[in-house]
Order: C-alpha cells, then sequence, then structure tokens
C-alpha cells in the first residue's frame, strides 16, 4: 500500500477470537491529517482493517475509521477491543469497545480522528457525529509525548491486575494500567519506569513485556497498589 509519508504506517497486527485478522493502519503520516485520510472511506489509511486469511480471493475491509496512529493495540478472549492512538501534539488516547457495542454498532466504526484529537476539536473541515470518544486521554505535560500499547492483563500474565489494560509513554518510560470501571472514570496507576523509549507494551502467556528502542526487553512485575 502506497504511504504518502515514512511514519504512522502500520501499528500492529491481531487475530481475534472471530478467526479474523486485525491491521492496524495510519493516518499516512505527516503533521494533522494533511491527506484528510482518516475519515476517508476511500483510504485504507486511518483505519483498522479486517480480512479473512483463509479466504485468498478476500479483500481489505475497513472496520474502523478515524485513528490518527494506534501503535499496538490489544483484543481481549472476549472480543473486547483496545486502542492505543497516539496523538497531534497535546492528547494522547485510549480506545475501547466492547463485543456488545461492535455487534449493535453501524460498521465502521468512528474513533473521530482527525475532526477530534482525543475528545478535543482539531481538523474543523472534518466533520464527525457521536465518534465513539476515548476511554482515557492523557495530555502532554511532564515529559509525555506518544503513547505505546498495547497489552491486557490476564489470570495467567498478571494474575493481581487481571483485566487491566496495560500502556507505555515513548518519552517518559512509564508504563501505567487502565483499570475499565462501569459507570465511574477508570482508575489509571503508574506501575513501573524503564530507561528509554517505550516502543510497544506486549502480553504471552506468562508475562507482560515492554520494548525499547534501542532493543531492550523488560518484563513488568506490576503488584497492585
Amino acid at each position: 500500500m502506497k504511504q504518502p509519508q515514512a511514519n504512522h504506517n502500520g501499528g500492529g497486527l491481531a487475530v481475534g477470537p472471530d478467526n479474523l485478522l486485525y491491521i492496524a493502519m495510519g493516518d499516512g503520516g505527516g503533521s494533522g491529517d494533511p491527506e484528510r485520510a482518516a475519515q476517508n472511506d476511500q483510504s485504507f489509511l486511518g483505519k483498522i482493517l479486517r480480512i479473512d486469511p483463509t479466504n485468498q480471493d478476500a479483500q481489505p475491509e475497513i472496520w474502523a475509521k478515524g485513528l490518527r496512529n494506534p501503535w499496538r493495540f490489544a483484543i481481549a478472549a472476549n472480543g473486547d477491543f483496545w486502542i492505543a492512538d497516539v496523538g497531534q501534539n497535546k492528547w494522547e488516547e485510549i480506545n475501547y469497545v466492547d463485543t456488545a457495542t461492535i455487534a449493535a454498532s453501524p460498521l465502521p466504526l468512528n474513533f473521530g480522528w482527525s475532526a477530534f484529537e482525543g475528545t478535543h476539536v482539531f481538523n474543523k473541515d472534518q466533520q464527525v457525529v457521536a465518534p465513539v470518544e476515548p476511554i482515557y486521554e492523557y495530555e502532554h505535560d511532564s515529559g509525555a509525548c506518544s503513547i505505546s500499547g498495547a497489552a491486557i492483563g490476564t489470570s495467567t500474565n498478571m494474575p493481581v491486575r487481571q483485566g487491566w489494560f496495560f500502556f507505555g509513554d515513548y518519552c517518559t518510560g512509564t508504563i501505567s494500567a487502565l483499570l475499565r470501571t462501569t459507570g465511574a472514570p477508570p482508575s489509571v496507576e503508574e506501575v513501573a519506569t524503564v530507561d528509554g523509549n517505550i516502543t510497544a507494551v506486549r502480553s504471552t502467556n506468562d508475562g507482560i513485556y515492554v520494548l525499547t528502542l534501542d532493543g531492550e526487553i523488560h518484563k513488568i512485575n506490576a503488584q497492585k497498589a
């Protein structure tokens, strides 16, 4: 796929519990969605695509749009979807949709970029009605600059924080965990810090790991506060 810029060219692959392959695509790069690709239904950029990898004739389908740079996403065993989407210059965001919302919503889901950065108006020439709002956003303060995801705590990889969503920040080296609470703002706690720029937070059956730009891999030992 042709990419207009050198950045935001891809943010992850994952197979969902439906045995379909999900492919996260950045908006094509540059600053401020110059191609206005994220809301363009004729472009695969700024989207999450969903294909059937067993079907040789399958064409990529747009499952979600309105994403700037979905730098890692995670799918829970029950199909709930978590996305760490890198902001432009002020707000980083985490998007969450549960299986009931996915089943009840017309596709593609729309996460709002570049009409919005997080919950904040960004490009006024882009109109999005009722986007899926982020479950959490944080500002570029105290050195924070770019979110890196994404891992989900389970009974085997993080028993003390089962159901928590783990993410890091590229610039600060901090790893945080978020717990979704029905009817209330999520609980967010900083659980670890590493030296170096965090490029990914990923999980296996037996642990959650952090990858840094210089190639180091750290295993998180995050006890619940």
